[in-house]
């Protein structure tokens, strides 16, 4: 029944209650896991009514009168009452904590926080609040929560009203609050709250000097042994050595022999592996990308989402054309190192050049928001390979371009005396790890090329395609980080 004051007049055959029609649409808009309990307010005879076993169940289920009553049925007659002469009130007392028991025994309530012994046991809080009404309108629930955190929804748990205690058969050690609310009445998330904070001591293997005494145990325990075994293995060295120096002298004879095949090899296979080691990043990667992708596009066809298969086969075609020219130069490059193929110089123009490598990435550079200046004048010309020097100017703006969001990416040159020629290809992100500019800038010669520890799976695969194709052609490769990435080639 709606008493036109805003509430919501609900009979029952346990009583009658009263319900705040705002807080039901409060309520409505709350989030599951912001809401809280609803405040029923309980009337029964005991504020004057003639029965609480109203016939909750009848069609209709009670009359709004002209004169402002109410009438309800119920099992002993109609019930006639003046909504605005009722008055629910709410438990808005405090929480006292009256006492504590640990063990049957009854501590001190003087503080909000209590230190226990080790391992308490038995434990019980006594809590009240001052409410004369009717004890069903008493809502109260507690959690426990390690200290600093929050309780979830979860963690609630109501108190029966008729002891209003809360019990712990044990607490294990550490820092705790125990948080006890109570719905004060009409209005959601209308709570009051007590806190009481419980310190139970560590024992003796949590404390900092059992771990460090543990900590410095375990490592005495492994010196030992590393000193133990460390004594066989001198041991064991020293009678290998003299083993190993037999077979040595033995074996030099023919090293001698192989060691000028064992030089070309090295190098093809160094070549190769460096290859092969970023070829998992630089083409498996774009591949699975190109897999994953096209098979969406059925789908988005069905839906009839074509802007997006547009999108898709734009970017499809341009990873594949980027593979298919990394392929390329791979390839030859390969022929040349490894087959021997011989160089062509000739007169070279290095803007239409850039200019060509500018037209293969414009969709990558737009999907990255990319600004590419070509600064090249029309009339710098170099004398080099053709292939050679578009498979470095196409990995160092495809390096570029892969790596710059919302930047500038920008290519000049520096003429110096003799006629030495400097080609920069510059953008603005940063962040090369150092060893990669250690590899770039250090001079190539056999002993590094042949070094295993040369990060090659971080610079990826055009780097090292540049690094080697500028040994191959005799252009001086550096990399300097200021404000800038820049990627220096000097000709000379």
């Amino acid at each position: 029944m709606n008493d036109g004051l805003g509430y919501f007049w609900i009979p029952t055959n346990n009583g009658l209650f009263q319900l705040s029609i705002q807080d039901l649409l409060n309520y409505a808009k709350l989030k599951t896991v912001d809401r809280g309990e609803l405040f029923y307010a309980y009337h029964s005879k005991d504020e004057g009514f003639n029965t609480n076993e109203f016939n909750g169940s009848c069609e209709p289920c009670g009359l709004n009168l002209q004169n402002g009553n109410i009438s309800l049925p119920s099992l002993n007659g109609f019930v006639w009452f003046r909504p605005e002469q009722i008055t629910a009130y709410g438990p808005n007392g405090n929480i006292i904590l009256d006492k504590v028991e640990v063990n049957q025994k009854v501590w001190s309530t003087g503080t909000d926080t209590l230190h226990f012994a080790l391992e308490p046991q038995n434990i019980r809080f006594y809590f009240s609040t001052a409410y004369q009404k009717n004890g069903y309108n008493l809502n109260l629930s507690y959690a426990l929560v390690k200290q600093n955190h929050e309780p979830g929804v979860n963690d609630w748990i109501l108190i029966n009203n008729d002891e209003s205690d809360v019990r712990f058969s044990s607490l294990s050690s550490g820092k705790y609050t125990l948080i006890v609310r109570k719905l004060n009445g009409f209005g959601v998330n209308n709570y009051s709250y007590k806190k009481i904070f419980l310190v139970v001591p560590l024992l003796w293997y949590e404390t900092w000097w059992a771990l460090a005494s543990i900590v410095i145990g375990l490592f005495a325990g492994v010196y030992f042994y590393n000193k133990f075994r460390l004594r066989q293995f001198v041991k064991e060295n020293l009678n290998l050595e003299n083993t190993i120096a037999l077979r040595t002298r033995e074996l030099n004879t023919t090293m001698n022999t192989l060691e000028d095949s064992k030089n070309e090899l090295s190098k093809q296979v160094h070549v190769l592996s460096r290859l092969l080691t970023s070829m998992t990043h630089d083409i498996q990667s774009p591949l699975n990308f190109i897999s994953i992708t096209s098979s969406g596009i059925p789908r988005m066809i069905k839906d009839g989402q074509f802007a997006q298969v547009h999108e898709i086969g734009e970017m499809i075609s341009d990873s594949s054309n980027r593979m298919s020219i990394l392929l390329r130069d791979l390839l030859n490059y390969i022929k040349i190192n490894v087959y021997g193929n011989r160089l062509q110089f000739e007169e070279l123009g290095i803007y239409h050049l850039v200019e060509e490598k500018q037209k293969m990435f414009k969709n990558l550079l737009k999907q990255n928001e990319i600004l590419f200046i070509n600064e090249i004048s029309r009339d710098v010309k170099v004398n080099c390979d053709l292939q050679m020097v578009s498979i470095m100017i196409h990995n160092l703006i495809d390096n570029a371009a892969k790596f710059t969001k919302k930047g500038v990416i920008r290519i000049s040159a520096n003429r110096y005396e003799n006629d030495r020629l400097e080609i920069v290809v510059s953008n603005t992100a940063l962040g090369i790890p150092p060893e990669i500019i250690e590899m770039i800038n250090t001079p190539v010669d056999e002993k590094i090329n042949n070094n295993p520890d040369m990060p090659v799976r971080l610079a990826g695969l055009g780097l090292i395609i540049v690094k080697e194709v500028a040994m191959l052609i005799g252009v001086k490769l550096k990399v300097t980080q200021t404000n800038v990435t820049s990627f220096h080639l000097l000709f000379e």
